[in-house]
């Protein structure tokens, strides 16, 4: 299978809410074996901002945006529809993703209600190099 057929059957079980418990699955689909990250699923990937071998990430400061970087070798994958949900109490709002290939941001909407503490992101995204693109499913808080 090519690496866009496997970006995009992971995206699927991203965007649908299909867990991907199966560890055989998810090794060959993002590179790396669970037991190894110690993540028990794809889906239940949850940790605080921390590098990872191939991004890093920058929390908002005072409502600025959600930075995801790219480490050297590594570029923003151009085929997955990175997206992130922003919540803080009662709101719930659909973050803006702005993607190149050296970043991806996520800001809250023009009118949003978000305060600038308080607030938890779910980002899907994803990051290539040139033999594989791994796909990630972080939350974060600031």
């Amino acid at each position: 299978m090519s690496v866009k057929t496997l970006t995009l059957l992971t995206s699927f079980f991203l965007m649908f809410g299909t867990a991907c418990n199966n560890e055989k699955l998810v090794e060959k689909v993002i590179g790396k074996s669970l037991k190894k990250t110690g993540k028990k699923s794809l889906r239940s990937a949850k940790k605080a901002v921390e590098d990872d071998e191939t991004y890093t990430v920058t929390l908002p400061k005072n409502g600025s945006a959600l930075v995801i970087t790219p480490k050297a070798g590594f570029k923003m994958n151009a085929d997955f529809p990175h997206r992130a949900i922003f919540t803080a109490a009662d709101i719930k709002e659909t973050a803006k993703a702005q993607r190149s290939d050296k970043s991806l941001s996520f800001t809250a909407p023009a009118k949003s209600k978000l305060p600038k503490q308080g607030v938890k992101a779910e980002a899907s995204f994803s990051v290539c190099n040139d033999q594989m693109c791994k796909l990630y499913k972080e939350n974060y808080q600031w």
